[in-house]
């Protein structure tokens, strides 16, 4: 019995509970990090929304100089997590149970991994699942021979008629649809396609797998055994405990506490942003609905809706029915694309993408000497970012509905499971999409 899980649980920090303010039938806790958090975000929203232009330029170069310039704190820091969670799991530790050796699970493992999912990459799936192995197929990473042709490869067809368009008719306004031209389509049984095809579905995986999910696993790691072993309130400056001691509950707690806002504030935005982005798209082709910032402004105000319900009934109520029914829509949505796609090369992009992933892992963690600039700070850093960003709000949501699991247990259904469910998505609709465009163009 290790000794941490011995000691009795003892709390170091009391709320106040007569600082509780009603506001809008809700018991809003008036603290530092709300106050600073709060206005800081009201201040910058309004700002961003008279000033867009300047919001534009600005949010486009901080981005740009964060991914190139911080490349190597990105591509570094997820490396280390990653391999730090896979070392606690295999060893001594992975047999401490979060909330001590007599705690139970709240959740089944089916629900828990539901609400993993859920939260975890959630609408993401759906937005990338097509593009990225198809973008990768394209321009492939790590200095592998391309198959495609910017140049030479399509012909602009007008829909209505079948005519292939001049060059100086592409932009007088005919709805038009892009198509190979035949002798340039590539054989899907050439090994420099399925070298890149396979190369585009592990390069995806890479994004959605072990990194991304080490950085959610470590903070919800941190968060739960601080909470359920040691008692302290489920707060990100908990985890900051063995570095600040007792200061965490002054002003080095309240900055971190208001940072893990901030940084949620934007992972969320960029994810709402993307969904409703492509939910747009989707309404404006099937029902002609305007695709314009109305339609995506009345859609993140429904999301939001719906999450908001989904929090106030709970996590037992709302979240995990929520939860429940997205994993079967999913599975649902996976069981008719391996019905009625190319099964058989949905299996087969499977299993390369899965060899290419684990051959290539080490050369697409490593950010010395990349040749793949584009590559590397466009995509594989933009996701660090992104996924350190949503660390603090989705670590907390692990924390909280991880009680009752063993470290082990933990990195297995945190880490390992949600790359294997990815790869098998990922596969299903990356390679359909692939199978679509080397057959169809």
């Amino acid at each position: 019995m290790h000794e941490e899980e011995k000691q009795p649980l003892q709390m170091p920090h009391q709320v106040d509970e007569g600082r509780y303010k009603k506001l809008f039938g809700l018991n809003i806790y008036l603290t530092p990090v709300f106050v600073i958090s709060g206005i800081t975000i009201v201040l910058f929203i309004v700002g961003s929304l008279i000033f867009q232009d300047q919001a534009t330029k600005l949010f486009g170069g901080v981005r740009t100089w964060l991914t190139t310039n911080l490349d190597w704190l990105f591509m570094s820091t997820a490396n280390l997590v990653v391999l730090f969670c896979l070392i606690v799991a295999i060893s001594p530790l992975g047999k401490i149970r979060l909330g001590g050796p007599d705690a139970k699970p709240e959740y089944s493992y089916l629900t828990w991994l539901a609400m993993l999912f859920a939260a975890g990459v959630g609408i993401g799936l759906l937005f990338f699942g097509v593009l990225e192995p198809v973008t990768y197929y394209q321009a492939p990473p790590l200095g592998v021979e391309t198959v495609y042709d910017k140049e030479a490869v399509y012909t602009e067809v007008d829909v209505q008629t079948g005519d292939a368009l001049q060059a100086e008719d592409a932009d007088k306004g005919f709805s038009t649809k892009k198509f190979y031209n035949a002798e340039s389509v590539p054989d899907i049984e050439d090994s420099t396609v399925k070298r890149a095809a396979s190369l585009g579905i592990a390069a995806t995986v890479f994004h959605w797998g072990l990194h991304g999910w080490g950085v959610y696993g470590i903070v919800g790691l941190a968060l739960a055994f601080f909470a359920y072993n040691r008692g302290f309130p489920m707060l990100i400056r908990s985890a900051f405990y063995p570095i600040f001691g007792e200061r965490i509950w002054g002003w080095p707690g309240h900055i971190i506490d208001t940072f893990a806002i901030f940084a949620g504030i934007f992972g969320l935005a960029t994810s709402l942003g993307l969904g409703a982005k492509q939910v747009t798209s989707g309404l404006n082709a099937l029902f002609g609905i305007p695709a314009n910032n109305l339609t995506m402004i009345l859609l993140i105000v429904g999301i939001t809706a719906i999450a908001l319900i989904s929090v106030m009934t709970g996590i037992n109520v709302g979240i995990k029915r929520l939860s429940q029914f997205n994993i079967i829509l999913a599975f649902v949505l996976l069981i008719t694309i391996f019905i009625l796609g190319p099964t058989r090369y949905i299996f087969q992009s499977m299993f390369s993408g899965f060899v290419t992933y684990v051959k290539e892992i080490v050369p697409l963690s490593n950010w010395i000497g990349r040749e793949d600039t584009g590559f590397l700070h466009g995509w594989t850093t933009f996701y660090w970012a992104w996924w350190i960003a949503w660390a603090p709000f989705i670590g907390t949501f692990i924390a909280r509905i991880s009680k009752g699991r063993t470290v082990r247990q933990f990195v297995f259904f945190v880490l390992i499971l949600p790359t294997l469910l990815c790869l098998l998505w990922f596969s299903a609709f990356g390679g359909t999409a692939i199978h679509q465009f080397l057959s169809d163009g």
